[in-house]
């Protein structure tokens, strides 16, 4: 070096470009295009599965009304088959007579007895030490 203090031309650098993060390079633009297209697949996706389920729920919607208006009818054809008057009309027609006696339940050995059941023996036995009355009507 000489006194003149002069730094030859070759022997200094140019300044470096330092990257300030706005430059956009191939990279940041296929990253950006990559993310882009997966952010609208998984909106059109969503649109569609949103879309079949509300068709579902619609069907849903339309069964549980048919379904309301069956239950509904059958109600109403219970309490028309179980209404008195019908049952008394369906029992005239088979010519059933009303009961002379008291029904009573059999005992099947191994079953458990109720309480009921075994009124309805007491019943059955104290019947059965009465002695018989001899039938009314005509006769001797």
């Amino acid at each position: 070096m000489t006194g003149t203090g002069a730094i030859p031309a070759d022997y200094v650098r140019p300044e470096s470009k330092r990257r300030t993060g706005k430059d956009m390079t191939t990279f940041n633009v296929v990253v950006l295009l990559v993310v882009t297209g997966v952010v609208i697949v998984a909106y059109i996706s969503n649109i569609i599965m949103v879309d079949s389920l509300m068709d579902r729920i619609s069907a849903l919607q339309k069964e549980e009304v048919v379904l309301s208006q069956e239950r509904e009818n059958l109600r109403a054809e219970i309490n028309m088959l179980s209404s008195y008057t019908r049952i008394q009309k369906e029992a005239e027609r088979l010519k059933l007579l009303h009961a002379r006696q008291q029904p009573y339940s059999l005992l099947v050995p191994g079953l458990p007895v109720h309480e009921t059941a075994a009124n309805d023996r007491h019943t059955l036995s104290s019947q059965r030490d009465r002695p018989q009355e001899p039938a009314s009507g005509s006769g001797t």
